[in-house]
């Protein structure tokens, strides 16, 4: 930088594109390993020649002017030598042109586009990106569900990644492109053909029939998923509907209730009980044909040492002893025996006892509750969301899972699990201040 034309250019604050036109070519021609005249050749060439026909020479094409206006939005102090062949393959692509509408360009955003699918290259989640990094493998991921949806979805993914504002936003779209909530479940065929009963088939299913029914169907497709409970409605329509459960290594019956979980008739109920203990025995017998079992707990181990290394015995006691005053309190759905682990600094972990205390219902405060949760949604965030187990939210709701607690001394275990999550999301890793409090029905 000792010629004075050079200097007096990179002084000038009023040309925003020239300094990271000259970081570009001194990047790319590798200056350093210039001689002192090949170096002033190039200054020369940067002070002096046109700027497409120098950025024609470092991209090896034809260079439009709209890509050198590019160039006053990018946040070039910190591209690599490695960022800016990504720069210029990005700002030639056919659909640079939506590059011209962002507020900047950063280099976490060069690094990404080309693997976002065309469909979502719009202003709304390209200028999140240029904040926050998906992995190259969900990108993967993505592309695919992106190929395999037809015209109408593909229209709506495009509305929405217009639309995106937050992280929150970009990993809802995300997870509205991978489309659980529009797979069918994988139903066993031992299961189908009853004169009562018809398996819910959708989760989306399940949530009209908890608005059918003025019950928590809605709430509870994480289960079907995991393959611990599969539930159903009457054949012919009726106010009914019915489970069968995994516990203890077999199917058996489970529940069945009427319109808002009050009772069914009785002459019903003579019926609908040995019907779900044909299904489960029946789905005991194909699976000791073709077992398919249970996912692992592996998803959770992480958490369990997490937790013990986080947090001293005497904050795991006190949650332990929380989750035993609230076990089998719960009245019904909408009248829950609840704790809540709450940091001060933002967000909470919710556990609810089921009514027979056998399962608890956690819940992690979402960025569709709690804005600022937003800022915490990185992809190791999310990983660690989905891998252990919780279903993301789609409308006003939170992250949720059911946890099996068969034993009483199993609270021990949830404790850890809790409070390693209040930690890993919220504390941002580390050990965090937590207020705690309880709700039990009257």
């Amino acid at each position: 930088m000792r010629e004075p034309l050079f200097a007096d250019r990179w002084q000038d604050a009023t040309d925003s594109s020239f300094r990271p036109l000259a970081v570009a070519a001194l990047d790319l021609a590798q200056a350093r390993t210039l001689s002192a005249a090949g170096r002033r050749t190039l200054y020369q060439q940067l002070c002096t020649g046109k700027r497409r026909q120098v950025l024609a020479g470092l991209a090896g094409k034809p260079v439009p002017q709209a890509v050198v206006n590019l160039l006053g939005k990018l946040h070039w102090e910190r591209m690599t030598r490695n960022d800016w062949p990504l720069f210029f393959a990005a700002a030639l692509d056919s659909d640079s042109r939506v590059l011209s509408c962002l507020t900047r360009i950063t280099p976490c955003l060069v690094r990404q586009f080309a693997r976002v699918p065309e469909p979502l290259r719009q202003h709304g989640l390209l200028e999140v990106l240029n904040d926050h990094a998906v992995p190259a493998a969900r990108w993967q991921r993505w592309r695919r569900f992106c190929e395999q949806a037809d015209s109408n979805w593909l229209f709506r993914f495009r509305e929405e990644a217009a639309a995106v504002k937050t992280a929150g936003d970009l990993w809802d779209l995300y997870f509205l492109c991978e489309g659980k909530s529009r797979l069918p479940f994988a139903i066993p065929a031992a299961l189908e053909g009853s004169p009562l009963l018809v398996p819910l088939r959708y989760p989306e299913e399940m949530t009209g029939e908890g608005r059918r029914m003025r019950n928590c169907m809605g709430e509870l497709s994480d289960r079907v998923q995991r393959r611990r409970n599969y539930y159903f409605k009457a054949r012919d329509g009726g106010l009914l509907n019915a489970e069968i459960v995994y516990d203890g290594g077999r199917w058996s019956a489970g529940k069945w209730l009427g319109y808002g979980n009050g009772p069914v008739d009785q002459q019903l109920e003579e019926k609908i009980f040995p019907e779900l203990r044909r299904l489960a025995e029946a789905l005991n017998a194909a699976e000791q044909q073709e077992p398919v079992r249970q996912a692992s707990k592996r998803e959770l181990e992480v958490l369990n040492r997490a937790g013990t290394e986080l947090f001293g015995a005497g904050a795991l006691a006190q949650v332990e002893a929380a989750l035993r005053h609230i076990r089998a309190k719960t009245v019904s759905w909408s009248n829950g025996a609840y704790v809540i682990l709450d940091n001060p600094d933002g967000g909470y972990v919710q556990l609810m006892s089921s009514e027979d205390g056998r399962e608890y219902l956690i819940e992690l405060s979402s960025h569709k509750y709690l804005p600022e949760v937003n800022d915490l949604l990185t992809a190791a965030t999310v990983d660690l969301i989905e891998k252990a187990g919780f279903t993301w939210p789609h409308g006003r709701s939170n992250f949720k899972r059911w946890l099996e607690v068969p034993r009483a001394k199993d609270l021990a275990r949830i404790a850890v699990v809790a409070l390693a999550l209040l930690a890993m999301i919220f504390g941002r890793g580390e050990s965090c201040d937590f207020d705690i409090s309880c709700h039990v029905p009257a």
